[in-house]
């Protein structure tokens, strides 16, 4: 349910459980990726991203209630502001959190197409992903393009391709690897 998703991605679902439960929730709107008709996402606000500098690490803040930590590196923050408001992402979302291998956005109800000059992206097709069990370990992969791992977690690695499926992704986007603080995908 749409407002069972936002208590929990606040931190209150707890408290509300119970009372939203029985409140009837608006008509779903956005594209359903995931087999539980559901996604884990926060709303941002492009325009008021920004990065910091906060008790030594630097830090991209997107509203009361998310946002990236870089640690020592300013550029990889400055960074992740520009391809935010770039792409004008309103919403960032995850793939079966805590430490979710994947981490996409979308602006508005889609993920966006379109390049930005220096980008860090693999390039795979949406059509031939497919959730693999390897080496005994659940990964999402094109072919040889190993893209995702979610371990011993078989669900997250098939939600994971079905995002991928629904959304038409073909790139998967980087901010500072090897310690990838923000992960993006991009769409045909």
């Amino acid at each position: 349910m749409f407002w069972v998703r936002i208590l929990h991605s606040v931190a209150l679902a707890p408290l509300f459980a119970t009372i939203m439960t029985a409140v009837a929730a608006p008509p779903a709107t956005n594209p359903a990726p995931s087999p539980t008709n559901a996604e884990d996402c926060v709303v941002v606000d492009p325009a008021a991203a920004k990065a910091g500098n906060v008790g030594g690490d630097w830090k991209v803040a997107l509203g009361a209630n998310a946002f990236l930590d870089f640690g020592a590196n300013a550029a990889a923050a400055q960074r992740a502001v520009d391809v935010i408001q770039h792409y004008h992402f309103t919403r960032q979302c995850f793939v079966r959190r805590p430490n979710a291998s994947m981490m996409y956005w979308r602006n508005g109800i889609a993920v966006p197409p379109g390049n930005m000059a220096g980008q860090d992206c693999l390039a795979f097709h949406a059509a031939t992903t497919e959730a693999i069990y390897s080496a005994g370990r659940w990964k999402v992969m094109d072919g040889t393009i190993w893209l995702l791992d979610y371990g011993q977690d078989r669900a997250g690695a098939e939600t994971a391709t079905t995002v991928i499926r629904t959304y038409d992704l073909n790139r998967e986007c980087f901010i500072a690897r090897p310690h990838v603080v923000m992960q993006y995908w991009l769409a045909e």
